[in-house]
């Protein structure tokens, strides 16, 4: 405390944000030191908001997938006055990398999921495709539709067929996905099927459990 006086007493700058890293408020908050913070915000400090780079205190927090720093900030909403934008992009971020402990603390403490957001709608392509079942869920429960399709056409389904994802492809079945929708398998070669459905791909990968999933929900080539 006496040290950070000190500096502050000769003129430190307290609104600085060093990149991919938090502010001194950021630090305080996050460390439980609340004098300090306290100390700070009346020299006019503020945790960092988001920006044009996404470096925001909590989005930082989020993106790491700090459950413990996250927690920390969203308590602190009165000290930082976090706005509406800075929650939602990290909100964002967390559920792109998968931390799903994250995005339902964030839920919690306020941030909203926009179901017909082009955001949203490719997080959770990118979610089934990359196996995070628990943004996954999240996401199809806060009203994100099971037939997105990314930018090349193709479907959430194809994506966790071709990813071997059992459990996503229930998921977004029992949510409604189209068992007719085609598209391309990603990764797959560039003179692959283009014009593929979820069934083909799962046969072919000898997916038996995801074939019968498949079928059971009208599924028939």
């Amino acid at each position: 405390m006496a040290y950070v006086k000190r500096l502050l007493a000769k003129g430190a700058i307290i609104k600085t944000h060093p990149y991919n890293d938090f502010s001194p408020l950021g630090w305080a908050i996050i460390t439980g030191h609340k004098k300090i913070a306290r100390l700070l915000q009346h020299h006019g400090a503020s945790v960092y908001p988001y920006n044009k780079d996404e470096t925001s205190d909590l989005n930082l927090a989020a993106s790491w997938g700090s459950v413990r720093f996250t927690k920390a900030l969203v308590e602190a909403a009165p000290l930082s006055a976090a706005k509406d934008e800075d929650e939602r992009t990290a909100l964002l971020s967390a559920a792109t990398a998968g931390h799903t402990d994250v995005v339902r603390l964030l839920l919690e403490h306020g941030a909203k999921i926009k179901p017909k957001s082009r955001d949203c709608e490719m997080i959770l392509w990118e979610a089934a495709e990359r196996g995070f079942d628990g943004v996954v869920k999240i996401l199809l429960d806060h009203g994100v539709s099971a037939n997105v399709r990314d930018d090349d056409g193709t479907s959430v389904l194809i994506a966790a067929v071709a990813s071997h994802h059992e459990k996503i492809v229930r998921m977004v079945l029992a949510h409604g996905a189209d068992v007719t929708l085609r598209g391309r398998a990603p990764n797959s070669p560039e003179d692959g099927p283009a014009n593929d459905t979820a069934l083909g791909i799962a046969t072919r990968n000898g997916d038996r459990h995801i074939c019968e999933m498949l079928r059971e929900s009208g599924a028939t080539k």
